[in-house]
């Protein structure tokens, strides 16, 4: 996994939202790539809210760019 870290250094460069970071996972042999979110002031100061995803490779959804 070690070479995979300076390909997704230069995706999260990138500002506007994409699919370019699950693509260089993607290309270097990952099965699974697994989004996650959060919603909250943290653990430490009141109640967060996690979501987690798993879209198939060649799967698009309408107006979800990232």
């Amino acid at each position: 996994m070690t070479t995979v870290v300076p390909k997704l250094r230069r995706a999260l460069r990138k500002q506007s939202p994409g699919r370019t970071m699950e693509q260089e996972l993607w290309e270097t042999g990952a099965d699974v790539v697994v989004g996650l979110d959060e919603v909250g002031r943290g653990a430490w100061a009141g109640p967060l809210t996690v979501g987690a995803l798993v879209i198939p490779r060649e799967r698009r959804i309408y107006k979800v760019r990232d």
